[in-house]
């Protein structure tokens, strides 16, 4: 009976230094993917943004898809877990915004596995106003299936979505909206980020990798307030559960040829919740598929010997 249970304890030391090996593995294949794009990311931080001060609010290259009618539909999503407190204002201030802009409209709330009222405070609001509707996952899917599954319940012309916990203001959709016909893919991007340094940092060091290594042109691949063209997102496949979704959606947009305006927007700090995307299981988890995407979208295409 000892040597069994002394067995068993042995496996499990195993099985946490096999992690603990992993895990370091990754960092330290991130921090030297991290190297070159360091200094950028710190100059990034310093980069006046707002008020027409950045190069990237001067774009605007024109839309690869036909032209859309002067009030064309939009839909609006957010994917939310445990936003009680804030979802409903998220909802009204969105149905207040889609007023002034077309007569055409949804607002869809993704409930991704809430175990607080978020669901029950949605369908308070929905059973007066019939343009809104609940989404529910039995389990949470992750931030990848919630922005899948409202992709994929989206039904206008437009698709704009932005986080439930308020961390961006709805009521900015209109700046947005001002430029759809400037480009396939309106983006906001950040002004200032209202986070603690530690995120503020991790999340400029990723954006910059993220860019060096992905080639991608956007300013800001995690700012998540985009307003897109419905035929552009049908046009590519997600496959990401996790934060990754933002870089893979943006990479594969752009692959396909399709075209960003971007805006600057404000963003704002939490006062409800907790986010989910810095604990240490979730970066590491992040950090996996990145490396995973990385190797199947970047580097296994220029190895033609690898099927």
């Amino acid at each position: 009976m000892a040597r069994a249970r002394a067995s068993v304890l042995s496996g499990r030391g195993a099985e946490k230094t096999a992690a603990a090996i992993r895990l370091r593995v990754l960092l330290r294949l991130c921090a030297t993917a991290a190297m070159p794009a360091a200094a950028f990311a710190l100059r990034s931080l310093r980069r006046p943004r707002g008020e027409g001060n950045h190069p990237a609010e001067k774009r605007s290259p024109g839309p690869t898809l036909p032209p859309l009618p002067p009030q064309p539909g939009i839909s609006v999503f957010f994917p939310a877990y445990n936003d009680a407190a804030i979802i409903g204002d998220q909802v009204r201030k969105a149905l207040r915004a889609l007023r002034e802009l077309t007569s055409d409209y949804e607002v869809i709330v993704v409930d991704d596995g809430s175990t607080d009222g978020t669901a029950e405070a949605v369908e308070e609001i929905a059973s007066s106003e019939p343009q809104v509707r609940l989404i529910r996952h039995p389990r949470n899917m992750g931030y990848g299936g919630a922005l899948r599954s409202g992709f994929a319940a989206a039904t206008k012309q437009l698709v704009f979505y932005t986080d439930g916990d308020g961390q961006y203001d709805v009521s900015e959709l209109p700046l947005l909206y001002r430029r759809r016909d400037e480009a396939d893919i309106v983006n906001g991007f950040k002004i200032k980020r209202h986070d603690p340094f530690y995120r503020i940092w991790l999340g400029a060091a990723y954006n910059a990798v993220a860019r060096f290594l992905f080639r991608i042109r956007l300013v800001d691949i995690d700012c998540d307030f985009r307003l897109i063209r419905k035929e552009a997102i049908d046009s590519i496949e997600l496959e990401s559960f996790g934060g990754t979704i933002c870089l893979e959606m943006v990479k594969k947009l752009q692959d396909r040829g399709f075209t960003f305006a971007e805006v600057p927007v404000h963003h704002y700090a939490r006062h409800t919740g907790r986010s989910r995307f810095f604990r240490p299981r979730h970066l590491y988890e992040m950090g996996r598929e990145f490396l995973r995407m990385w190797w199947k979208m970047m580097l296994k295409p220029r190895l033609p010997w690898i099927g």
